[in-house]
């Protein structure tokens, strides 16, 4: 009974993060769009590990902190199967909206939750856990990187996942939810299958291709296979 109860309050607490969805006028100050595309090492599927680029945009028509937003990425694998190669010690570089340097921030990398069982909304997209990517928080002024991303401003980062060990290929069965694909393109896109969220209230944003035009790529949930944006 015990067990049971522990697995509820799992799956309990997994729908408020990934079932809730505002509407784009009450989305608050983080109007972005995630952007993916394969690094030097080709996909996930033959390849010891998951490595993509990852890029998140400031799409909207004001400024927000880095630090505001975070991603989630889903695996299917053992409970102590994945482990981050750099859980700290990584850096986002940040660009400006013409592509100029402009500063760094911090990463950290840990796993977010255990769903208790696994989830495949889509076909071939396969998920029983969930990896949080991270940003550092605002630093006093003068005293630390400059996080403010302004509109059309940009941060690219590389993160990387193996299986514990080293035991290879990273994703087993070519079928996780957040994976590097065969073919995957070496141009920035959209990817449905990574998640962008609020810090402060862990909610599900709507990821947006202008100030008000949302993408239809959009990140999904692992549960239920929806988006976070209005339909």
């Amino acid at each position: 009974m015990k067990r049971w109860l522990i697995a509820f309050v799992q799956l309990a607490a997994l729908a408020v993060v990934l079932f809730a969805g505002k509407s784009a006028s009450a989305q608050g100050v983080v109007t972005a769009n995630v952007e993916v595309r394969r690094s030097s090492v080709p996909n996930s599927c033959d390849f010891g590990v998951f490595q993509p680029e990852i890029k998140i945009t400031n799409t909207g028509d004001h400024s927000f902190f880095l630090s505001q937003a975070f991603l989630l990425v889903y695996f299917d694998a053992g409970q102590n199967e994945i482990e981050a190669v750099h859980p700290e010690g990584t850096t986002a570089t940040i660009f400006t909206a013409n592509g100029g340097f402009k500063s760094w921030d911090t990463i950290s990398i840990r796993k977010f939750l255990d769903f208790g069982q696994t989830f495949e909304p889509v076909p071939g997209r396969r998920a029983n856990q969930a990896w949080q990517i991270s940003f550092g928080p605002i630093s006093p002024p003068g005293q630390g990187p400059d996080i403010n991303m302004n509109p059309g401003d940009f941060a690219t980062m590389f993160v990387t996942f193996r299986r514990a060990g080293g035991a290879f290929p990273f994703d087993v069965g070519c079928n996780d939810f957040t994976r590097v694909a065969r073919g995957e393109s070496n141009v920035f896109h959209s990817d449905r299958f990574y998640n962008l969220f609020f810090t402060s209230t862990q909610q599900f944003i709507c990821e947006f291709l202008n100030p008000t035009t949302p993408d239809p790529l959009s990140g999904i949930s692992p549960i239920t296979g929806q988006s976070a944006c209005p339909q």
